[in-house]
């Protein structure tokens, strides 16, 4: 299905309607690190894929 051309604007009739309805936006500080854990081991290990961790 294509993007639509036409994209009604009704809901958007003043600012908390559109606050409500805007589109997502995702920032660096929106993500976490992921944590890897592994039983039996007494100090962190390093991860060669993951450089700087």
């Amino acid at each position: 299905m294509p993007f639509p051309q036409n994209r009604p604007r009704r809901l958007r009739s003043t600012p908390a309607l559109r606050a409500m309805v805007r589109e997502t936006t995702l920032q660096p500080s929106d993500l976490i690190a992921p944590l890897f854990v592994k039983e039996g081991i007494d100090e962190p290990a390093p991860i060669a894929s993951m450089p700087g961790q």
